[in-house]
């Protein structure tokens, strides 16, 4: 996730955003459940634990 805003591996779903501030949020957003996926280190047991990083990015 963090790789797709900084990095080599920026992809075109938010590169080609062109609505300056949803291009923004949607960084910002990528960013957030990037770094708790880091912080979370494989710990995950459901794909609710997932769920509730990304909610809780997009509040």
């Amino acid at each position: 996730m963090v790789r797709r805003v900084h990095g080599l591996a920026q992809v075109a779903d938010i590169n080609q955003l062109t609505d300056e501030a949803a291009k923004e949020r949607a960084q910002r957003i990528a960013l957030a459940i990037g770094s708790e996926l880091i912080k979370f280190n494989r710990r995950a047991e459901s794909i609710e634990q997932l769920l509730e990083i990304a909610d809780k990015a997009v509040k």
